[in-house]
């Protein structure tokens, strides 16, 4: 018989679920979501990243971007400016308000990171890397 609980697309997809909650608690504080952390962390470490890479980086509508990137350049984190390979694209840059927000957040999110896989030696988390990268490339292909 057929158990929810023994199907790994449930469980990898309740724990994700868990670990996300948490981090959005542990970013409140900051009154910084998880999304905008996430929107800045990319940016960061992406130079000349168009809104079109950025959604595709966070497996979210182009749309939906647009909409946290008026929040956040309404708010002084990040600034559009033309790419310089492509004068059509805007490109995305993080003021120095929003690379101050990132570097600290970094630290809350590694912080957490730590905190899940304590106690988990680094050859299980390889192996759980390796077969949950197997599992999503059966799914793609």
């Amino acid at each position: 018989m057929f158990r929810l609980e023994d199907c790994i697309s449930f469980v990898t997809n309740r724990s994700a679920k868990e670990m996300s909650d948490e981090l959005e608690r542990r970013l409140a504080p900051y009154h910084v979501t998880r999304a905008q952390w996430t929107t800045l962390y990319y940016i960061r470490i992406n130079s000349q990243i168009s809104q079109k890479k950025l959604a595709s980086l966070l497996s979210i509508k182009e749309s939906s971007v647009v909409r946290q990137l008026d929040k956040m350049e309404k708010a002084g984190w990040i600034k559009r400016v033309t790419c310089s390979t492509d004068r059509r694209t805007k490109c995305l840059s993080l003021t120095d308000t929003g690379l101050q927000i990132e570097l600290e957040m970094e630290e809350v999110v590694s912080d957490f990171k730590n905190a899940v896989v304590e106690d988990i030696p680094e050859e299980d988390l390889t192996v759980f890397k390796n077969v949950l990268q197997k599992m999503l490339d059966n799914v793609i292909d």
